[in-house]
């Protein structure tokens, strides 16, 4: 058996941990950390009482700003707009939380990865303007979009009145309409397949949503705590609704179950409060 030297030993582990740590750098209003190939991810802006619109730097001490971490521009809730440069190719999730005045934002041509509720309660947020060179992501009347636009990806929370999904449309996604609390009607366009989970997820103001007769699938939460909608006429070519679908549609008062319909997720209706008639198609097996 051979013995190592403890001190040897602890050198490795020194050597080894070493090897691993990223160290945060931080340069003017911006903390960064540096990728193995030279470029640098934003993690943090510290000048979150920042007064109006910021074009992020797309080099840092001379390095190139790939990515922006989740949280990085928390709170900056006097931030107006914000232009994404062309060399950042990922966004994190919740990178602009609660940036409540932030009414614009402008992605640039290099993003193909955006994260998960990157622009969540920017409650004023009306506009996300993609660069039309970008291969991943598009926009169109200020909502994004993949680039076929077949995939609905965010509609901007300070959109208000009336909203129709497009036609090229087939997939809303998940949370694509959450907390858009001054939309009042949504008219879903004719080639919808499937209503994402939490779709429509907090839109209290919306009093009326169509649902064309393409969509097959209504997803988890979809309609979750739309408090205004009075009514929902579900089509023959829906054959699931999901989990608490309609959960906490208080205004809510009547829903019809045509005979596509073979699952229906727990939940679905609970804490419809005004709710007093269900009705089932009669042809319906299940």
């Amino acid at each position: 058996m051979v013995r190592i030297g403890g001190a040897w030993w602890l050198s490795v582990l020194f050597l080894l941990a070493t090897a691993v740590t990223v160290k945060a750098v931080t340069s003017g209003d911006y903390v960064y950390t540096i990728n193995p190939n030279g470029t640098i991810r934003i993690d943090e802006y510290t000048n979150t009482a920042y007064v109006g619109a910021l074009p992020i730097l797309g080099t840092i001490d001379g390095k190139t700003v790939v990515g922006i971490a989740r949280y990085a521009f928390s709170s900056c809730a006097s931030l107006t707009g914000v232009t994404i440069p062309d060399s950042v190719l990922y966004l994190e999730e919740y990178v602009f939380n609660e940036c409540t005045s932030l009414a614009g934002v402008t992605i640039g041509a290099g993003v193909n990865s955006i994260g998960f509720r990157v622009f969540n309660y920017c409650t004023n947020l009306t506009a996300i303007t993609v660069d039309a060179g970008n291969s991943s992501y598009s926009s169109l009347a200020g909502v994004l979009f993949n680039k076929s636009q077949a995939t609905l990806v965010q509609c901007p929370e300070g959109r208000a009145g009336t909203y129709t999904i497009p036609n090229s449309v087939t997939n809303i996604g998940k949370e694509a309409f959450a907390s858009c609390t001054r939309l009042t009607s949504i008219t879903i366009g004719s080639s919808v397949i499937s209503i994402g989970e939490a779709a429509f997820w907090g839109c209290t103001s919306l009093t009326s949503a169509t649902i064309p007769n393409s969509v097959t699938s209504i997803g988890m939460d979809a309609f979750w705590s739309c408090t205004s909608l009075t009514s929902a006429t579900i089509p023959n070519s829906v054959t699931s609704i999901g989990n608490s679908a309609f959960y906490e549609c208080t205004g809510l008062t009547s829903i019809t179950i045509p005979n596509s319909v073979t699952n229906i997720g727990d939940g679905a209706f609970v804490r419809c409060t005004s709710l007093t008639s269900i009705t089932v198609d009669a042809g319906n097996a299940a």
